[in-house]
């Protein structure tokens, strides 16, 4: 593969996992306005986010029940910290 392919490759993969990380940003700020997703781009943020976070709740409910348990949810900060470190190890690439 050659350099270009590789570099614009990577640089996609980087500005997809920036916009998923304001996604999830802006969705946890909206959360503590409209709670109940009644708003539309809470609705939005909550079908954009989603699907990445649930195989994180699904393995950590197999790991620990207790996770799912309480005010914060553990499963959506874990999901957002991987998706972090993920852009951060592309970038050194």
């Amino acid at each position: 593969m050659s350099d270009v392919v590789f570099e614009f490759l990577k640089l996609t993969a980087i500005a997809v996992l920036q916009v998923l990380e304001l996604a999830f940003l802006v969705r946890s700020v909206l959360s503590l306005f409209d709670p109940m997703r009644e708003w539309r781009l809470s609705g939005f943020l909550f079908l954009l986010t989603e699907p990445v976070v649930l195989p994180i709740r699904a393995l950590l409910s197999k790991i620990s029940g207790a996770a799912q348990s309480g005010p914060i949810d553990i499963a959506y900060m874990v999901t957002f910290l991987c998706v972090v470190v993920l852009e951060m190890i592309l970038s050194m690439l």
